[in-house]
């Protein structure tokens, strides 16, 4: 079948030269926000792996689990609260800038918040009042009585949990990644890690009350979203000045007409979120059920680390989203697929070292949640190879979406869920992870087909095979036969990281052109020179 948009074409040198211009430009703006936001990913993914050891070592296995059940329910029904009204506001808000409409920007913000807050206060007084049940539906054993402790005292922060999301959405769609990054990424998990920490050290290893430590998760969910609230309205009334500037007071279009336009984009993306968030949790409750509380702590302590290696794709997805709206809105195929291309090669440079760790050393990641959480190697060996392939598509899903195919997005969600369920983990940790490697697995190649044969796109750039053979290499290759000749001891551990560290940053850097890493180089000393000019 042919191609259903075919990319421009550039009729003379000069329009070369400008398209090259402004593919450059492109990759500039997203070297800034990507830098940032990569900070940010590193800063979540050592506070979440904190608080997970802090949590592991302070409740033990037991309760732990009883907290993460907890936990998983909060995030679903919050996700799920959101209808998918944290991807429309960055798509929509991107494109009514781009197509300078900003004047609906406001009208458009009120249509996309209003239902999901709605929706989580339900959420929250049915958590609260249906603790005990579910606890019984998704407990087992030791500590099962524990999950409705925990519950109780989350809920009545469900509705800001996931309006705060939708909030710092929006600010991404101002072009900005801040918000994002000092509220979500630093400022969120930091309080929770220190909260959480400070409670278990004054009240003694497993003797910390298990409802101030559920408080301590869930308030910075309502403060963020102070927070994002009023960081929003000062781009937004920013962004409506500079506009009346230039444009004098225009009218924007009716209400009515501007909702219905957003949420026949966002309600496809609703459902498919909310399958996305069971998918990423169904298996940690699961094995509560068919197994034991216990067993679903150690589970949910083993994924931690793909979590944290995650947070790095929510980065990229997170500054690729609203330039790959922006230029879709503009149909400008070429710049759009130069940008999938790169920030995928990016997406690899930062997690394929992470993974191919997490697949070869796993024994040794789990030691550091004590002795009781080493059943969980299994499933780390398993996600990591499995997340190898996911991210060698990179942002494929957020293609899809910022195309305006949130319905074909839902369909490969409902499929990949449907797998999951039909693998119900009945063999512990290792089971629940084949299970979750299955619906991964499909939800990143089915897109990559449609945005490839209909839209164009692939995430196979130039950059791709030198990321393959430098990690490859010096974390898959070199791994291996340490792990096989020496084990897997935190001394040979240490020795693997060095090694492989070295000879990685080498190998990029031999490569750097092909993988724009010239580019974040530029950028990291031009901030550097703003700053010594600011001293």
């Amino acid at each position: 079948m042919a191609v259903a948009t075919r990319p421009e074409e550039v009729r003379d040198p000069e329009a070369a030269a400008e398209e090259e211009q402004k593919a450059n430009a492109d990759i500039s703006q997203m070297a800034r926000g990507g830098l940032l936001n990569l900070v940010g990913a590193a800063g979540t993914g050592i506070f979440t792996f904190a608080l997970v050891t802090v949590l592991t070592r302070g409740l033990g296995p037991a309760s732990y689990g009883a907290f993460v059940s907890a936990m998983g329910l909060f995030t679903v029904l919050s996700n799920t609260a959101e209808l998918g009204a944290d991807t429309g506001l960055v798509r929509t808000i991107a494109r009514l800038r781009a197509l300078d409409r900003v004047r609906d920007v406001r009208k458009t913000i009120a249509v996309a918040v209003i239902p999901p807050l709605v929706i989580g206060t339900l959420f929250g007084v049915a958590m609260w009042l249906w603790a005990p049940q579910l606890a019984h539906i998704f407990g087992k054993g030791k500590g099962s009585d524990q999950i409705a402790e925990f519950a109780r005292w989350m809920a009545p922060f469900l509705p800001a949990g996931g309006v705060v999301l939708v909030l710092l959405s929006a600010t991404r769609g101002f072009g900005t990644m801040v918000p994002t990054v000092t509220v979500d990424r630093l400022g969120r998990p930091f309080v929770q890690v220190a909260l959480a920490l400070g409670l278990i050290v004054l009240a003694g290893s497993h003797h910390a009350n298990h409802g101030l430590i559920a408080l301590s998760w869930a308030l910075p969910q309502l403060v963020g979203a102070v927070i994002g609230l009023w960081w929003l309205w000062g781009l937004l009334l920013k962004a409506e000045r500079r506009d009346r500037r230039l444009n004098g007071r225009r009218r924007s279009r009716p209400t009515m007409v501007l909702a219905e336009k957003f949420w026949r984009f966002t309600a496809p993306r609703g459902l498919a979120g909310i399958f996305q968030i069971v998918v990423l949790w169904l298996n940690t409750l699961l094995v509560g059920r068919l197994a034991d509380t216990a067993k679903a702590g150690i589970f949910n302590a083993a994924t931690r680390y793909i979590t944290a290696g995650l947070m790095v794709g929510v980065a990229v997805q997170h500054v690729a989203g609203p330039k790959l709206s922006e230029l879709m809105a503009q149909k400008s195929w070429d710049r759009a697929r130069a940008v999938y291309q790169t920030t995928t090669a990016w997406l690899m440079v930062a997690t394929w070292p992470l993974y191919l760790t997490f697949a070869l050393f796993a024994p040794t990641l789990l030691r550091v949640f004590g002795h009781g959480f080493k059943g969980g190697a299994g499933a780390l060996e398993v996600l990591g190879v499995t997340m190898l392939v996911a991210t060698a598509v990179g942002t494929v899903d957020m293609v899809l979406l910022m195309g305006g195919k949130s319905s074909w997005n839902l369909i490969n969600t409902v499929v990949g869920l449907t797998s999951n369920i039909v693998l119900i983990p009945r063999y512990g940790g290792t089971g629940a992870a084949i299970a979750w490697s299955s619906s991964i697995l499909f939800t990143n190649l089915a897109p990559l087909i449609q945005v490839w044969k209909f839209l164009g796109m692939h995430p196979f750039g130039r950059g791709f095979p030198k990321v393959v053979l430098a990690a490859g290499a010096a974390y898959g290759a070199l791994g291996l036969v340490l792990r096989v000749g020496l084990g897997t001891s935190f001394t040979v551990f240490a020795l693997y990281q060095v090694l492989a560290g070295l000879l990685y940053l080498a190998l990029l850097w031999r490569h750097r052109e092909a993988l724009q890493l010239t580019v974040l180089v530029a950028e990291l000393k031009r901030k550097n020179r703003r700053q010594r000019v600011k001293a």
